[in-house]
């Protein structure tokens, strides 16, 4: 590089400052940096810097440390080269690899230099983030240093706080795309000591920023053609609802309350439900709140709506237009059909830009919001919209406050209540919500100096929330952060929402009415002009393949510039009449945006080919041009086809509410669907059940048939299904029994002999099961009911025999199997069968059954692991390979949410509920058989009282109260200062009542637990060999395991091992365990219980036999423990719980999580608890006994459970 001209150089040394230098610099630097420039303007120049005349322009040197009469003194570091400060900075800016990253971040301003010769080659293809927290050093260096041009020239921004994470976003703002593409760091090595830690901070933030700005990047170039089929299915909606135009300033001089579904959130909700509060200040709820606010009497103004996915249609599962008269949905026009189809009330649409585009004339002034990353943040645009102040947040977190992902009530919860158990709890399932985030979980911390998991996507929202508050603030208008909980928030101000309600204005709100017209002749009109858009983009196909075969001929002849002129000019046209298709073309360009991308991308190649010819640069102008069109020809077919849809929606034509398959697989879809073969494997036992108990399936069960011949008629009325396989070990008798049933036209049934249809597993799957048998999965270790039915080897065989691609698994006893929901699985699987090579529903047990894809069965019989040669262990959590939940993708069907939420196993293969089942098919007008298994389960659902049974299915039975580990956790139990004290069982009451239990329940479960050790009951040996000789089904003991070896010896011995041992173990280091149990046993506990697992590797078993699961309880104490102990013990034994706190505690931030409608009573209907001194309470878990209902051992376990039974109805309001 040449020496530099007067003008760059600068004043020499200790010329007299220049204020037009600094203006300049500053002018020209506020396009990018107008935080940093307010603080350059607003500081001192650094006394420190010396400047050194030099052949190449002024250099320096800085002097850091304290400032007295005769200068600095302190450290003294070079700014740059004292001889050749330019030839030092072009030098670096030659090693940095500005083609491969146009994204960069530069550690340390220097003189400028550098970042100057860096800029000469980036010019404005790329972005420079440049970290200089020293603002006296930039103040100096502008007053010298005309930087103006190059600024001008070049994207460069300056940062000089090295947490403030907001400014990196605004500094980025415009070229998120740009910097998504690429970025490197460069440091600058005179600034590297000179910066010292505060590097490595900024490195932190802006870490953290590029990778939620990745995230934010992909998702929107992945969900383009989302947002625009959603927006194009909601066009009747879009053009008859009313926008927002009208409601902006309509509550000025009123406060709003954003609710948002943060787990803070049941701190204060409540205090919305005081009078008076929705008439004098606007309440605005996320759809995820919706429902548990409606549940509390809260109704909210508004609620808003914007996500993409139809799973979303669940926040208003079960609502009525009466529910949510008053409250108007906002909802985004991008917002899934799914949304807006579900909602029974008023809705409002704001603007969307290419929405109006394509109605053209037809538009009218809706009004627009800022556009938000979440419900949330339309929540908080909506209330200044409203022209609201101040403006306060409730539930919004940002993070996973106390380990919880939702509030408490979230809706999700009611999705999860099929999976509810006791090995399966609500706080279980939140905690793995957001361990199933992985590597995109990012630690903080919280309100209250805790370390708190947030993740990438909620950094990214609390940067835009952060942009919007400090906006605010600059307009004088306030935030108040009421959430009580989560992330810090700049620019807002911390206030209770106690106290913010007190200081509501008395005047009462008057906000404007939503109408919704039915404009018939208006929608007409509309479809009219999709049509229209709609051979326009066909045109743009065409036009766009015209002007690739132009190009390529250019390529063909690129030496003949008179040619490649000529064709230059038709190519030109023909852009022009692309473009004068307006509407058409407008969309083609919103869709394309990876195309954009791409063709940045090229631009920028060509662009640092400094050494390229000019035919060499038009040769690669034209080749990307090539590419361009044909983007855009292809993009241009599918925005016809994204028309044809929404002109069959808007005929009436059922929405498109789901994701199609992806492009890859898309083309194989109409080979694939017609031709996929699936058969129905039905591994079958005569006399026993899946889950291994006794179960007659040769007697009838409705109008003189067989269970089994029950499920092949529901199986032949399938159209998927033509032939079924029956895997027995009799076939014999099962060929009797078929002989006796009705023909099932349509299905070839072939019954092949196997001389273990369930596997080698089964008795510890069933042993597993048994503890939540009416759950789809929830099991032991998340093991599913289709795990009863897998034996992974059979199947595989069954399809090898049978050519066919995949198999459904039903039971032989499935009698309210559902025809239609079996279809709908087997035409997801066809859909695209190497993707969907699981497809499953949430369906109860019995109603629908699962699709195995051949490849999968042939990887489950090959596995090794018992857990990845299971369904469960698929559909599961599992720390060393965290996964999103497989019930919110494409492998999930759908089904009515009376299907999910009826909590009853739907499975005659116990007597009370054959009994049950059948009586809800008599109760069927006409044939039952032939009655929707939605039909069949409303009705179960009214059978409570005979599929409860004559005695509990689960008995909890307390030995003694007496235990080892006491402490706080015995007050929890107790439910008092003291713990629970009572006399230890008498060993015959206790045999008594574990056999009547399982003379009333082939599948009893037996718990032997309580507010005591049972094991430290001197007649546990005993009391578990009767319930063996009873055979109950599933034998629980729940201990603290503080015994000694002879105690570990009998829990494995033939004679007296119970099915499942659950330990106490509670924490994860022994601080924290004798905190909470009083006691120092710690290392003992977990010594026991690691010796319970070498001695039962030692017999061979690992896959239950028996099941040993550790659990800790939730509480404020192990908070920061949960995910290391659940991580160690899930890997190790295959199970592990987390267990809500007994009860709310005073002083304890932590709380149960609140059941779900439904499952308290389901529950009381299935579990029974018996203290030790034979009273029983209402509720199965309260072993404080604070509200008795009988006494087992005077009235007997029959008689107080039918009077349980009849209280569950008051059992679920008490919840």
């Amino acid at each position: 590089m040449g020496p530099p001209t007067e003008s760059q150089q600068g004043p020499p040394p200790g010329a007299a400052q220049d204020g037009p230098t600094l203006e300049r610099n500053l002018r020209a630097l506020e396009r990018t940096s107008p935080d940093a420039v307010a603080a350059i303007r607003s500081a001192a120049p650094h006394a420190g810097v010396e400047w050194i005349d030099t052949p190449e322009g002024p250099s320096a040197t800085i002097t850091s440390g304290t400032s007295g009469p005769h200068g600095t003194h302190g450290t003294q570091r070079a700014l740059a080269s004292k001889r050749g400060p330019r030839t030092e900075a072009a030098r670096l800016a030659e090693r940095v690899d500005i083609a491969a990253s146009p994204g960069l971040v530069v550690l340390g301003f220097g003189l400028g230099l550098h970042v100057e010769a860096i800029g000469d080659r980036l010019k404005k293809t790329g972005v420079m983030l440049v970290f200089e927290p020293d603002v006296a050093l930039l103040r100096a260096v502008f007053e010298r240093i005309d930087c103006s041009a190059w600024l001008a020239e070049t994207n460069v921004a300056l940062l000089i706080d090295a947490e403030d994470a907001g400014a990196v976003h605004r500094a980025i703002r415009g070229v998120k795309g740009v910097v998504a593409s690429g970025v490197a760091m460069v440091e600058h090595p005179p600034s590297v000591p000179r910066l010292g830690k505060t590097a490595a901070q900024f490195g932190e933030t802006i870490s953290l920023v590029l990778k939620g700005l990745k995230t934010t990047v992909v998702t929107t170039l992945m969900q383009a053609e989302v947002t625009m089929r959603n927006g194009l299915q909601n066009l009747d909606r879009y053009a008859t609802t009313p926008g927002v135009a009208e409601l902006a300033d309509a509550a000025k001089g009123h406060p709003a309350i954003c609710v948002a579904a943060g787990p803070s959130l049941a701190r204060n909700i409540d205090q919305l439900r005081a009078p008076g509060v929705r008439d004098r200040c606007v309440i605005i709820a996320a759809q995820t709140v919706l429902k548990p606010m409606l549940a509390k009497g809260i109704k909210p103004h508004y609620v808003t709506a914007l996500d993409y996915h139809e799973i979303s249609r669940r926040f208003y599962e079960g609502l009525t237009a009466d529910d949510v008269e008053g409250i108007t949905l906002i909802a985004e026009p991008k917002a899934n059909p799914a949304i807006l189809e579900a909602y029974p009330g008023a809705i409002r649409t704001p603007r969307d830009d290419w929405l109006d585009t394509l109605l053209g004339e037809l538009a009218v002034p809706k009004g627009t919001l800022t556009a938000g990353a979440t419900v949330a943040h339309l929540s908080y645009y909506l209330a200044r919209h409203l022209g609201c102040d101040p403006v306060a947040l409730i539930g919004q977190d940002l993070a996973f406050t106390d380990g919880q992902y939702y509030a408490a009530g979230a809706a999700i919860h009611r999705v999860w209540a099929g999976e509810l158990g006791a090995f399966n709890t609500l706080e279980m399932l939140e905690w793995q919500r957001i361990a199933r985030m992985g590597s995109h979980l990012v630690k903080a911390t919280d309100h209250l100096g805790r370390p708190v998991y947030t993740d990438e996507q909620m950094a990214s929202y609390a940067l835009q929330f952060s942009e919007a508050f400090a906006g605010d603030e600059a307009r004088g208008l306030t935030t108040i952060d009421a959430t009580e909980g989560g992330l810090a928030k700049s620019h807002t101000v911390v206030r209770p929402l106690a106290e913010v309600l007190s200081e509501l204005p008395d005047t009462p709100l008057d906000l404007p009415a939503t109408q919704t017209p039915q404009d018939t002749k208006r929608l007409r009109r509309v479809a009219d002009r999709v049509r229209t858009v709609r051979g326009d983009a066909l045109q743009v196909a065409a036009i766009s393949r015209d002007t690739e075969r132009l190009l390529g001929a250019m390529a063909e002849h690129h030496t003949d510039q008179r040619r490649v002129n000529e064709l230059i000019g038709k190519a030109q046209t023909n852009g022009q009449r692309v473009r004068d298709l307006g509407a058409a073309y407008e969309l083609t360009q919103h869709l394309n945006q990876t195309g954009a991308l791409k063709r940045f991308r090229a631009d920028r190649a060509i662009h640092m080919d400094a050494g390229a010819s000019e035919l060499d640069r038009q040769r690669a102008q034209i080749e990307r041009d090539q590419t361009n069109v044909r983007w855009i020809a292809e993009v241009a077919d599918r925005v016809g086809v994204l028309l044809e849809g929404c002109l069959e929606a808007l005929g009436g034509a059922a929405k498109i509410t789901r994701d199609p398959p992806p492009e890859d697989e898309a083309s194989s879809i109409a080979t694939v669907t017609p031709t996929a073969r699936v058969v129905a494997v039905i591994p079958t036992d005569i006399d026993r059940s899946s889950l291994g108990r006794p179960r007659p399936l040769a007697e009838p069960l409705y109008a003189g048939r067989t269970l089994l011949d029950l499920t092949l008629s529901r199986l032949a009325r399938c159209k998927r299904v033509d032939h079924a396989v029956i895997l027995t070990p009799t076939p014999d008798r099962v060929r009797t029994l078929l002989d006796d049933a009705e023909d099932h036209p349509g299905l070839t049934v072939e019954v092949v002999e196997h001389a273990s249809p369930f596997g080698p597993r089964h008795a510890a799957t069933a042993s597993a099961r048994l503890t939540a048998p009416h759950a789809w999965r929830g099991g032991i270790g998340g093991l599913t009911v289709y795990d009863e039915l897998l034996n992974a080897n059979a199947v595989d065989e069954a399809l090898e025999r049978t050519r066919a691609d995949a198999a459904v698994l039903v039971g032989p006893d499935w009698a309210m199997v559902d025809p239609a929901l079996t279809d709908a699985v087997i035409e997801r699987f066809a859909e695209s069968p190497s993707k969907h090579r699981l497809v499953f529903t949430q369906a109860a047990p019995g109603l629908v059954p699962c699709v195995i894809a051949r490849s999968l069965a042939g990887e489950l019989a090959s596995a090794t692991d018992a857990w990845a040669a299971s369904i469960g262990g698929i559909l599961t959590y599992l720390p060393p390979a965290p996964r999103h939940d497989p019930i919110t993708s494409g492998h999930c069907v759908a089904v009515p949410d009376q299907l999910r939420d009826v909590l009853m196993r739907c499975i005659p293969d116990s007597a009370a509920r054959r009994r049950a089942i059948a009586e809800a098919m008599l109760d069927i007008d006409g044939n039952a058989s032939d009655a929707t298994s939605l039909e069949l389960a409303r009705l179960l659902s009214d059978q409570h009282r005979r599929y409860a049974g004559p005695t509990p299915r689960h008995l909890v039975l307390e030995l003694c109260t007496g235990r080892r580990a006491g402490g706080r956790r015995a007050m929890w139990i107790a439910g008092s200062d003291e713990p629970a004290e009572r006399l230890p069982i008498d060993p015959a009451l206790a045999a008594r009542l574990v056999r009547e239990q399982s003379r009333g329940r082939a599948d009893a479960m037996l718990t032997l637990g309580g507010a005591g050790d049972p094991l430290l009951h001197p007649a546990w040996r005993e009391i578990v060999m009767t319930a063996r000789a009873s055979s109950i089904a599933c034998l629980h003991v729940r201990t603290d395991l503080l015994v000694g070896e002879d105690v570990l010896e009998s829990l494995l011995h033939p004679d007296t091992m119970p099915d499942v041992i659950s330990v106490d173990l509670l924490a994860h280091d022994a601080v924290t365990y004798q905190s909470i149990t009083g006691v120092d046993a710690y290392a003992l506990a977990r010594g026991n219980l690691e010796s319970l697992l070498e001695r039962r590797a030692a017999m061979g078993g690992s896959f239950g036999t028996p099941w040993i699961v550790p659990r800790i309880t939730r509480c404020d104490a192990v908070y920061e423990q949960i995910e290391p102990f659940f991580a160690e013990w899930t890997m190790r034994t295959g199970a592990c719980v987390i267990d809500p706190m007994p009860r709310a505690q005073a002083g304890e931030r932590i709380s149960p999580l609140p059941l779900p409608p439904g499952v308290p009573g389901a529950t009381s209907r299935d579990a029974m608890l018996v203290l030790a001194d034979g009273s029983v309470p209402l509720a199965f878990d309260d072993f404080a006994g604070d509200r008795l209902i009988g006494r087992a051992d005077q009235d007997g376990l029959g008689d107080v459970w039918r009077r349980i039974v009849g209280s569950a109805a008051s059992l679920e309001q008490l919840a």
